[in-house]
């Protein structure tokens, strides 16, 4: 007689502490995650092609100390779709309309990948929103002909 599969569901208890929203802003409603209540945010920005699922398991741990919110950028995870294609300055902006949903004038900001992009971006056009920055494999191209090239590459469409 055959045994039947047993179906293992695997309980992640970090992740099940973190709690998720959404916010209206001009572009679109934005999904979001959420923990804690610090004196001071902490703003997790998400590489491409990923959502704020990334920091999940971090989440709790960061959230010790910080007001740790966590969104997905138009166009990725639960949010909605940007209203056009959008480049760095456009996430940048749709994440500044996002802390202005939240009332959050100014915090710490980790970005990964392309989220450090837009990190140093908000940092650069707007430095009084940001207390400090994390960086985290911040794409750092020596010419324009290689940041053109990447762009026809299948994998960043």
């Amino acid at each position: 007689m055959m045994e039947k599969p047993v179906t293992q569901i695997v309980v992640d208890e970090l992740k099940g502490m973190v709690r998720c929203a959404y916010t209206d802003i001009s572009e679109g409603q934005m999904h979001y995650r959420y923990q804690g209540s610090g004196e001071k945010t902490l703003l997790l920005l998400h590489m491409a092609l990923s959502s704020s699922d990334e920091f999940t398991r971090m989440i709790p741990l960061l959230s010790k100390k910080y007001r740790v919110i966590a969104p997905d950028h138009l166009g990725y995870g639960e949010s909605g779709m940007p209203p056009r294609e959008y480049e760095i300055p456009d996430y940048t902006q749709s994440i500044d309309n996002f802390m202005d949903s939240l009332n959050i004038e100014k915090a710490n900001i980790l970005g990964h990948h392309s989220g450090a992009a837009i990190a140093v971006e908000i940092a650069v056009t707007n430095p009084d929103r940001v207390d400090s920055l994390i960086l985290s494999g911040l794409p750092c191209y020596k010419d324009q002909h290689t940041v053109l090239a990447m762009r026809e590459l299948p994998e960043m469409q």
